[in-house]
């Protein structure tokens, strides 16, 4: 490949929606390094090959994924990088929860609102598997089991049935 079929830094960051900063940063951090630099200049070239690839670092950078998970999903079969997002929106959905949490505590040491009720949320099945638990291992009448009543304590810590 010739220098005439690489991009220079600026029309690869309007082509990826990187800023040149960014991709001084990513090239420096070795998740994607151009593919050739001036020696007499310092000016970066890619390839147009590596413009997927600076699009998916940059998808995954939107969703707050930190640079060794991007470093890790970029180099995933397709099966892996499904799981490691999987995990990673499984973290930002418990940080956000934990978020809601301490806001509503805040909100009201500020004279705002009372805290809510919620201390967790849980899933439905996750629920009806729970309760099922509970139901099998307290029948002690022969036949199928009845479920009379359902005792639930919460706090901050634990869903206890």
């Amino acid at each position: 490949m010739t220098r005439s079929d690489l991009m220079p830094i600026g029309a690869f960051a309007r082509r990826t929606g990187l800023t040149s900063s960014a991709l001084r940063f990513y090239a420096d951090s070795g998740l994607l390094p151009p593919a050739e630099v001036d020696p007499v200049t310092g000016y970066r070239f890619y390839d147009p090959a590596q413009v997927e690839r600076a699009r998916t670092l940059r998808r995954l950078r939107e969703i707050a994924m930190p640079l060794t998970g991007v470093e890790a999903v970029l180099g995933a079969s397709a099966e892996e990088a499904a799981r490691l997002l999987d995990e990673h929106l499984a973290r930002i959905e418990e940080d956000a929860g934990a978020a809601r949490q301490k806001a509503a505590v805040v909100r009201a040491a500020l004279g705002g609102d009372p805290p809510g009720l919620l201390i967790a949320t849980v899933k439905g099945p996750v629920l009806a598997d729970a309760v099922e638990q509970v139901l099998t291992a307290t029948a002690h009448e022969p036949g199928p089991a009845v479920l009379g009543g359902l005792h639930i304590e919460a706090n901050g810590e634990a869903l206890a049935l």
